[in-house]
């Protein structure tokens, strides 16, 4: 590494898609020209990869492997989100040790995790709720406030291995505007196709956490929603408004989680 190389942080913001196309060329062409860059580039794009990936408690050397590249990698080769992400899922790994596939509730709740080789449908096999990133190994907590810093992940099991399983996961701000979490779907974009519950016998995260883009204030709701069949996001996109909060109507068949929120400015 030479004083002509860009800092490290420059690194993870290109591999974040963070930077303009003019500067980005700049910098794949420096990583051509320039071994140790490239090499540096190489490694935190690899580590990125690992970090993407859910982390279960069902193999604890992962965990131990995980933890020893994120301590030597040093705060600077990825972005905070990213880091942030990993480290929750760790935690979660954790919490998932000490109750991997046992049967899950919450009081109140009848739908609950079967263990394995259990006689329940998928519905008792799958679970999916938005949490607060930064405590995301906890339930959101009643009535949270929220705002357009807020950044949320969508924490899931799921032990169905006998069919596929699609989620949706948005955020109906106050004013009954969709913003979705997942499957993701940017400004100009057709609209994604539905997207699978990847499998999961202990607690994980998906992997990219999310922002509300200007939210309107007042009272919104978080949704989850599973099915064993594609779900469309213009399910809820072609609804008015005031009715897009009817998630009965229109996921009879689904396995529907709802958390009321309050949206500030």
């Amino acid at each position: 590494m030479t004083t002509d190389c860009p800092p490290p942080l420059m690194w993870s913001r290109l591999l974040d898609a963070d930077l303009p196309e003019r500067d980005a060329h700049g910098l794949r062409l420096h990583a051509v020209k320039c071994p140790s860059c490239s090499a540096r580039l190489a490694e935190a794009a690899a580590l990125l990869e690992s970090l993407s990936r859910p982390v279960f408690a069902a193999d604890p050397a992962a965990v131990r492997q995980l933890m020893a590249r994120v301590a030597s990698a040093g705060p600077s080769s990825l972005a905070v989100g990213r880091w942030a992400l990993a480290a929750v899922a760790l935690m979660l790994a954790v919490v998932a040790g000490a109750a991997a596939l046992r049967p899950w509730a919450r009081p109140g709740d009848e739908s609950q995790f079967a263990a394995r080789g259990g006689s329940t449908d998928w519905r008792g096999k799958a679970r999916a709720e938005i949490r607060l990133l930064h405590q995301a190994t906890r339930p959101m907590p009643a009535e949270v406030a929220l705002s357009s810093r807020s950044e949320l992940a969508v924490w899931y099991r799921n032990v169905e291995s006998g069919q596929s399983l699609y989620l949706l996961a948005y955020l109906l701000d106050g004013a009954g505007e969709v913003h979705w979490v997942f499957p993701t779907w940017g400004t100009g974009q057709p609209p994604p196709e539905a997207a699978r519950l990847p499998r999961a016998e202990g607690e994980a995260l998906m992997p990219d956490s999310f922002v509300a883009e200007h939210p309107a204030a007042g009272a919104g709701t978080l949704v989850t929603v599973i099915s064993p069949r594609p779900l469309s996001v213009l399910t809820v996109e072609q609804r008015p408004a005031p009715s897009r909060s009817d998630t009965e109507a229109m996921f009879p068949d689904g396995l529907v989680w709802r958390q009321a929120v309050q949206v500030e400015p």
